[in-house]
């Protein structure tokens, strides 16, 4: 079949079927054969939601999406995608997880072993769900065990991760941002400028979103901090997918 043809079928007949009121996810996660494999994360990003995880891989993933100060909102399972398949034959899939960025993009990721996603069936699965997805305004990429583990991302996440218990001193927050207002500064310099403000009390602040810095670098009081700047609401576009939605 012809480029063109495939994608007239796709704008005819290529859908979104979001869940239905008072759902979540789209597919459901948790059944009594698996349940002792699913993992869960307790997402403050996500309104201290808990995000379902089907392999480790996935877990490790939403990990690094809790920290990444350029992501909104994310959302595993989220709709029944249709599209069409070289043959002209609607088939749908689930697409694992839906991202927001500050940007305004909306990505879908699939997060899946380097040997499966190399098979020739699934590569091409993946570019017509690719087509399909741009058709409707989405971003698409697969994602392996390998790029998630690559560089220092993940183990700052996990490091992360375990501070989100501690609060955030509202003071030593507010002096904090007042200082990365206009200049990006070091931990070194910060805590010199703060009374009273240590490393471990910027780490908070990190894990929470108040500021940011580049996880795929050693965290140390040498990391280089940023305010995070970031529109208090959603895009326009964003906001009429998540109304689709009851969140």
């Amino acid at each position: 079949m012809r480029q063109k043809e495939l994608l007239d079928l796709i704008a005819t007949y290529s859908r979104i079927e979001f869940p239905r009121k008072g759902q979540l996810r789209s597919r459901k996660v948790i059944f009594r054969t698996n349940y002792k494999h699913v993992s869960k994360f307790q997402s403050v990003k996500c309104g201290i939601r808990t995000v379902h995880a089907e392999s480790v891989n996935e877990y490790n993933f939403i990990m690094t999406l809790e920290f990444d100060h350029t992501v909104v909102y994310f959302l595993e399972q989220p709709f029944k995608l249709y599209y069409v398949d070289d043959e002209g034959n609607v088939r749908f899939c689930f697409p694992d997880f839906l991202i927001y960025y500050d940007d305004g993009r909306m990505k879908i990721v699939e997060v899946k072993e380097a040997s499966e996603a190399k098979k020739p069936e699934t590569e091409r699965r993946f570019e017509l769900e690719e087509l399909a997805l741009r058709h409707h305004g989405y971003e698409f990429e697969v994602v392996t065990k390998e790029d998630i583990e690559r560089g220092l991302r993940l183990e700052n996440s996990r490091d992360l991760k375990h501070r989100l218990r501690l609060l955030v001193n509202p003071i030593l927050r507010d002096r904090v941002l007042n200082a990365l207002g206009s200049v990006d500064m070091s931990g070194f310099e910060l805590c010199r400028e703060i009374y009273g403000l240590t490393d471990d009390d910027l780490l908070s602040m990190l894990a929470h979103g108040c500021i940011s810095t580049d996880l795929s670098k050693p965290l140390s009081p040498a990391s280089i901090y940023s305010a995070v700047k970031r529109r208090p609401i959603f895009y326009e576009q964003q906001l009429r997918a998540l109304e689709r939605r009851c969140i």
